[in-house]
């Protein structure tokens, strides 16, 4: 009897973790937005940008070569988000792009002005 009722808990137990694997209310992948921050007046790379979503805690800082690379959650097929590049002395840049789930976006340049 006592066999029966772990039996039956195990099951109830498995099959509860994966409902609450498959209804997850956050985001379960991923996109990936890359690209370069240059200075508009002498198109060198710009070090310390930092790039993010907009209202979020997401963002990452340019290196040296003024690379950004950062994962994007994504909830649905597509997704609108607000990417803004700030940095002091230059002025705010900020735009709406669509991403796809497990893409990675490629911005190519992306110049700030002083």
């Amino acid at each position: 009897m006592i066999k029966i009722f772990l039996i039956i808990v195990l099951f109830l137990a498995v099959g509860l973790s994966v409902y609450s694997c498959n209804n997850s209310t956050t985001p379960n992948t991923q996109a990936n937005l890359k690209g370069v921050v240059i200075d508009t007046s002498s198109l060198n790379p710009l070090k310390d940008v930092k790039v993010g979503i907009t209202s979020t805690n997401i963002f990452t800082y340019t290196d040296s070569n003024g690379f950004f690379r950062f994962g994007v959650p994504v909830s649905d097929n597509t997704t609108r988000v607000n990417i803004n590049f700030t940095i002091p002395g230059f002025v705010e840049k900020y735009f709406s792009i669509d991403i796809k789930m497990n893409d990675t976006l490629n911005l190519g340049n992306v110049y700030l002005k002083h």
